[in-house]
């Protein structure tokens, strides 16, 4: 288990558009609370003779769930009190996640986001993610590492780690952009571990 405290002493920042008009606001703060669990089951069973790919310390099937609570603690669009909806615009959120890691190797992930806004569905507009009631939504992923250090002997001193991440579609609050509801949205991250002699 976890909690941190981001931007403690609420400072602001300072804006200023090219037609003369600035302001500042207080940098949002963040209160996050969350915790994890992993276990493991042996899995020397289902891999047969000897292998560079799964050696002894891979011979696994990893679980790891995760669960986070997050509370913005000044979250406003502007400091204007006047301003509709304006008052703690993003509230609350938690997400949870949770991953199978097969021999260390091959990951499949799936995880679920939720936060509570204060909007009321277009106050400052369609394309403002702060004028809607929430966000939530399902996501999907995998991942592989590739380990070639360890399949050429060193003679390559590097991992590769590729991870894919989907969203079949877009969170709630995009519903009303007909633009954006017709897409998915996909994340390729590809990761090189270098081992330094």
């Amino acid at each position: 288990m976890a909690a941190s405290f981001t931007n403690v002493n609420m400072a602001k920042t300072k804006w200023k558009f090219p037609s003369g008009v600035e302001d500042d606001v207080t940098i949002t703060s963040h209160v996050y609370a969350g915790a994890s669990y992993t276990t493991a089951i042996d899995a020397n069973k289902f891999v047969y003779g000897k292998s560079k790919l799964i050696d002894k310390d891979s011979r696994s099937i990893d679980f790891l769930f995760q669960f986070q609570y997050i509370n913005f603690v000044n979250m406003r669009l502007t400091e204007d009190d006047h301003v509709p909806h304006n008052k703690q615009n993003i509230r609350w959120g938690g997400s949870a996640g949770a991953e199978i890691l097969f021999l260390k190797f091959v990951a499949l992930r799936f995880g679920y986001r939720y936060e509570k806004r204060g909007g009321e569905g277009g106050a400052f507009g369609s394309s403002n993610s702060g004028s809607y009631p929430y966000v939530k939504g399902f996501t999907f992923g995998t991942g592989l590492n590739v380990p070639l250090r360890r399949l050429t002997d060193s003679k390559l001193p590097f991992d590769l780690s590729v991870d894919y991440v989907h969203r079949n579609k877009p969170f709630k609050w995009l519903k009303e952009n007909n633009v954006i509801e017709e897409l998915p949205t996909s994340n390729i991250n590809l990761r090189m571990n270098w081992y330094l002699k």
